[in-house]
């Protein structure tokens, strides 16, 4: 079978299960809300298989399901999440219409800004770094040796509590100390980008790197993290480990069966008490629990028309600043959402545009489209016109990126942009760190 006939055939598979599912479901009808969200589906599934390099795929993934499908049998079964008031049909047309002309937005900025030939990151995209060498593998193993301290220590040297993010075995709770949870991020993150560096730029025997891959496995256990986090550590390693996936459809693919079934069992380790409450196929019921809930809080911003007029953005770009130094400090777009509305639950995420109309109203939405899109579009193009003779720091800064990308399209921003600081300054310490160790450099 031709590539283009694949395309072909996996494009009407992800756009007719889904839409022939819904339409056999009893619920709410409308038919122009009903065909909006029909093109939101189809115009994702032709992002996912035809267009773009692998942010752009992503975004459209992240459109496929948070945009479309969910979001249309919440619709249909007329599922409301966290008390929250139902929305009026005039509020779900608002946006749809909204989210499928941003989408086409993102799609001709993302053409623009790869049409500028200049590149990002030219130092660390055309690097090389050895990492062959005795020296360089004790300085990792140690570096990943200090993460998994430092996260023991956090969770009382309790190894139950390090693997496991909640329940009656969580011993400490770092998500409810900004402080520690800074700390948590860094110190997972560094445990995991030394693991990637060695993986990538060491030839060594395989045993060596299993054993760095082991440790630093402890450091940041897939359990014990929120689900998105996952993403944005152990995509790149399966991008590095499994060089397949980057060709074809295989990612986005990988992208749809880990938010049909892998997250869904992350999220059961949440409250974990015993193995009764871990369900292995949890799938589709997954999709009506609230897990994809930042349609509705999009919304939710449209129905009351909150516009902050910036100061929402104030907590992100500030979020250095303690809360016992600035009081009033903006909390997150979800939750100041959630209060306002007296919903029942307030970690709520806020999406993308969410962020951007609860900022500046729909000229906020579109100036975070073209951010998006404009950021999107640069990295997919340093990325497709790299050498491929060789690994640079840049691939592994753009792996992560896409792990990191669902993360901050979910929402909200302030906890996205304090993650990706610390995301950041893990990468390049670690990427100092290699420089010095590296064999170019003796």
């Amino acid at each position: 079978m031709s590539q283009a006939l694949k395309a072909l055939v996996l494009t009407a598979l992800c756009f007719l299960i889904p839409v022939l599912i819904i339409k056999f479901v009893d619920g709410r009808e409308n038919f122009l809300i009903e065909f909006i969200f029909i093109l939101i589906i189809l115009q994702s599934v032709v992002f996912i298989f035809f267009i773009g390099g692998m942010l752009f795929k992503v975004y459209a993934t992240f459109s496929y399901f948070f945009f479309g499908f969910v979001p249309y049998l919440e619709y249909k079964k007329n599922i409301v999440y966290w008390g929250g008031e139902t929305f009026s049909d005039s509020t779900y047309m608002l946006a749809n219409i909204t989210l499928l002309l941003a989408n086409f937005i993102f799609l001709f900025v993302y053409k623009i800004s790869r049409s500028n030939k200049k590149l990002i990151f030219k130092k660390i995209a055309h690097e090389k770094i050895n990492l062959n060498n005795w020296k360089a593998f004790f300085v990792i193993l140690i570096m990943v040796l200090s993460s998994v301290f430092v996260a023991l220590y956090l969770n009382n040297f309790s190894l139950i509590s390090l693997l496991v993010r909640g329940g009656e075995f969580k011993e400490m709770a770092v998500e409810t100390s900004p402080v520690l949870s800074i700390v948590s991020t860094f110190f997972r993150a560094f445990a995991m980008f030394a693991c990637m560096f060695y993986m990538a730029f060491s030839s060594d025997k395989l045993i060596r790197k299993i054993i760095i891959f082991i440790i630093s496995l402890l450091a940041a256990f897939p359990l014990s993290m929120p689900r998105f986090m996952v993403a944005a550590f152990y995509i790149p390693i399966m991008l590095l480990v499994f060089p397949w996936l980057k060709a074809k459809a295989n990612l986005q693919l990988s992208l749809i069966f880990g938010l049909l079934f892998v997250f869904p069992l992350l999220n059961s380790f949440r409250a974990w008490s015993n193995l009764s409450r871990i369900n292995f196929l949890d799938g589709f019921n997954a999709l009506l629990e609230g897990h994809f809930d930042s349609y509705q809080s999009f919304c939710r911003v449209l129905q009351m028309d909150l516009t902050t007029w910036g100061n929402q953005l104030l907590g992100p770009l500030l979020f250095f600043v303690p809360r016992s130094v600035w009081p009033e400090k903006p909390i997150g777009s979800g939750a100041e959402m959630a209060k306002i509305a007296n919903l029942s639950f307030p970690n709520i995420a806020a999406n993308w545009y969410a962020e951007g109309y609860i900022n500046f109203g729909f000229f906020g939405v579109l100036i975070f489209c073209i951010v998006m899109a404009y950021f999107c579009g640069k990295f997919d193009f340093v990325y497709r016109t790299l050498s491929y003779e060789f690994l640079s720091p840049f691939h592994l800064m753009y792996f992560v990126t896409a792990g990191y990308l669902f993360f901050v399209l979910r929402g909200d921003l302030m906890s996205g942009v304090s993650f990706g600081v610390g995301l950041g300054c893990a990468f390049f310490v670690v990427l100092l760190i290699a420089r010095k160790f590296s064999k170019n450099n003796e």
